[in-house]
């Protein structure tokens, strides 16, 4: 694709997003944007460049928020994601007109068609240790590596730097299972659910903003209440039978990871 015409492609997702009549992230027609330029971008620069990752790790959610009274919150958080995915667009621009030469135009593909996928699976896991080691000698016997943050060696650095440093993978497994109990302000206990720990739930927001929801599968446990502002993300059911080892094995393979199912047995 011409140097001109992937500037005018970038141009109309930031004129599309201006015009949006959505107001809130769960809105039809917000989600049709955004994968739109999801896939846009997709053509244009790669499937897995820099462009990529950082419009994905765009949030128009919040963090937090008042659980009495969320709206306010929420509008915020959608009024400042647009602004940011808006900003982000036009320095994708930027960066093509001021430093793209014409014979530059497909350095962005090619960056994305010669880096090779790693062959990493990062392990987010609970307080279920059976869950986690069945999970990573299925890995194991798939021809991957497993990466367990706490048998990395910590080399003095801070528990975030050291989970940044090892998230640079190819494919994640969050494994959600009866840790915790939760529920709404002023429900008796009994009305509480089964719930993942805190941080495994946020773990899987990061690794569908850095890697993309289609490299990430969440295994939930019987019971376990499923998150539910993640439209998209593969939920497979961690069943005794082992029904989700294929099912696991076969998102692996979708993802372009190199495994040979037979392996499952």
């Amino acid at each position: 694709m011409e140097k001109q015409k992937i500037i005018e492609k970038l141009k109309e997702r930031i004129e599309s997003l201006r015009t949006l009549p959505a107001i809130a992230a769960k809105d039809a027609t917000f989600k049709k944007w955004r994968r739109d330029t999801d896939v846009a971008l997709e053509h244009l620069f790669g499937k897995d460049t820099r462009h990529i990752r950082d419009f994905r790790g765009v949030s128009f959610t919040p963090g937090s928020y008042n659980m009495k009274n969320p709206e306010p919150a929420f509008a915020r958080a959608f009024v400042d994601g647009k602004a940011s995915a808006e900003a982000l667009l036009q320095s994708m621009i930027d960066e093509v007109q001021e430093y793209w030469s014409e014979s530059e135009e497909k350095r962005g593909q090619q960056e994305g068609k010669n880096s090779a996928l790693s062959n990493r699976v990062f392990i987010v896991h609970g307080h279920n240790e059976t869950a986690r080691e069945s999970v990573a000698r299925l890995i194991r016997q798939l021809g991957l590596d497993p990466v367990i943050l706490h048998e990395q060696p910590n080399r003095g650095k801070t528990i975030i730097e050291k989970f940044m440093e090892y998230s640079d993978v190819g494919f994640s497994v969050v494994i959600l299972t009866a840790d915790d109990l939760g529920g709404k302000v002023g429900d008796p206990l009994d009305a509480y659910k089964l719930r993942a720990r805190q941080n495994v739930i946020l773990e899987l927001g990061f690794f569908l903003g850095r890697i993309g929801r289609e490299r990430v599968c969440a295994l939930y446990e019987e019971g376990v209440e499923i998150p539910s502002d993640y439209d998209g993300v593969v939920f497979v059911p961690l069943d005794k039978s082992g029904g989700w080892r294929l099912l696991l094995g076969r998102e692996l393979q979708a993802a372009g990871l190199d495994v040979d199912l037979n392996k499952i047995i």
